[in-house]
């Protein structure tokens, strides 16, 4: 499996932290970001990509990871592949190459995306029994920060289930027909609030979600989409807000 690393080029000292991380990876290739503080806003509403009130509830850093996702979704349709696409500050467990490989052949033949991780701060809402019940899953983000060795060296035993809802993936991939979907639906990017009420009985007790960011976009649309999620996740992020590139205004 071949990963696209996303990372701006004046964030180098990411790329290097990633290396240094997951130097175990057979098959990186590093993708320039698109530099939310350089793009020509009119252009992306005249391409239908967003809309001209999108900075209402985006910042620039989340507007500029959406298109560098965009983009390599558009070389996946072109080039009829699945795309793995992970953030600068992604850690792989180490038997992430064989596990992932080992879940994909358990996903439907229609598939859209599968996330192999999630930020940590916030719930994962999955289906564990489809069609009868789901599960709303919080983590300790603190203690999974200070053991991220034990994470990479840990033994896990992963299975793909329907996504309902999940924040921040830091690592997924995409087949052709999800980019084509994907896009059909969220585009062009637009500021909404999205009813969540299941979220009611979790922190922050929040019934109803902003889009903020590219995951939310798609939390509006995976009950439509063939959506996984790895559980546990074979991918994590220390997900730090003060070195977040996603967030620069």
């Amino acid at each position: 499996m071949h990963i696209h690393l996303v990372n701006l080029d004046r964030c180098p000292e990411r790329v290097t932290e990633f290396c240094d991380l997951n130097r175990y990876l057979t098959s990186v290739s590093r993708f320039p970001a698109i530099d939310g503080r350089t793009l020509d806003l009119d252009s992306l509403v005249r391409r239908g990509l967003v809309t001209k009130d999108i900075l209402t509830m985006c910042t620039v850093g989340a507007v500029g990871n959406a298109m560098s996702n965009l983009t390599l979704w558009e070389a996946g349709i072109a080039r009829n592949q699945v795309v793995t696409i992970c953030e600068d500050d992604a850690v792989f467990n180490y038997g992430f190459e064989a596990c992932a490989e080992k879940v994909m052949k358990r996903l439907p033949n229609d598939w859209d995306i599968i996330y192999w991780g999630f930020n940590f701060d916030m719930f994962v809402v999955y289906d564990i029994l489809p069609g009868v019940s789901p599960s709303i899953a919080i983590f300790n983000q603190e203690q999974m920060r200070a053991r991220i060795k034990e994470f990479q060296t840990q033994t896990i035993f992963p299975q793909p289930f329907k996504t309902v809802w999940a924040f921040g993936p830091c690592c997924y991939s995409i087949s052709p027909k999800g980019a084509k979907v994907i896009k059909s639906k969220i585009l062009p990017l637009r500021p909404q609030v999205i009813p969540f009420p299941e979220a009611k009985g979790v922190p922050p007790y929040s019934p109803a979600w902003r889009t903020v960011g590219l995951d939310n976009f798609i939390n509006a649309i995976h009950r439509e989409i063939s959506s996984f999620v790895c559980i546990p996740p074979l991918v994590v992020s220390k997900n730090e807000p003060g070195k977040s590139t996603i967030q620069d205004r």
